[in-house]
């Protein structure tokens, strides 16, 4: 991917939200709670795309909410690190 830029801009016209994790649920578990979710394994971590209405919170809370534990955890939705992950 090519992005020339203002830095800050960088996912002001995104479709979906990109979180970076680390949890104790499988991916089974996180398709149950967001069936729209998609996966992507990075090395020690998991890239989860989900829609716009999903912010971080929400996210956060549900993963709790079902028993799982939060690791690690990261929102690159207006990150440059998106721009790696095609």
């Amino acid at each position: 991917m090519i992005y020339s830029g203002v830095v800050g801009k960088i996912g002001e016209t995104r479709t979906d939200n990109e979180f970076e994790i680390q949890t104790s649920l499988t991916d089974a578990d996180l398709k149950s709670i967001f069936p729209d979710i998609v996966l992507n394994l990075n090395g020690k971590t998991l890239h989860v795309k989900v829609p716009l209405n999903i912010t971080a919170e929400k996210f956060i809370t549900e993963l709790i909410q079902k028993g799982g534990t939060v690791h690690y955890f990261r929102d690159i939705s207006s990150s440059t690190r998106r721009l790696f992950n095609d």
